[in-house]
């Protein structure tokens, strides 16, 4: 799935953030703002399985919950980014469920479309 437009609220930094995508969207702001934590969320979107298989790969177990997919794809205490009944994620308008992604999305899609270097 490549997304035109992701809306981001209340997930870490990112208060409220809605990015429409064109041919190309560039990011600028001050440090700690944001900007990563929102390139990872769209890596996670469009690459959830290549993400899940990279870390079945190498042996890593999330348990399938959702703050222990946090901790190891974000950071070490990176957990706390997500505020169940606060935080959003929209994709083109539908709200995305970040649980099922650490639950393990079915899709067999697992090339990777999205490469970014934080």
């Amino acid at each position: 799935m490549t997304p035109n437009r992701i809306s981001v609220t209340n997930i870490g930094q990112i208060k409220n953030a809605e990015v429409n995508f064109g041919d190309l969207t560039v990011f600028v702001g001050p440090q700690a703002t944001g900007k990563s934590i929102f390139l990872q969320l769209l890596k996670l979107v469009i690459d959830a399985p290549s993400v899940q298989a990279e870390f079945q790969r190498f042996g890593i177990d999330w348990e399938g919950k959702l703050d222990n997919l946090l901790e190891l794809y974000f950071g070490e205490g990176m957990s706390g980014i997500w505020q169940e009944g606060t935080s959003q994620l929209k994709v083109d308008g539908k709200p995305v469920d970040l649980a099922s992604y650490a639950k393990g999305l079915k899709r067999k899609e697992k090339e990777e479309k999205l490469f970014f270097i934080p």
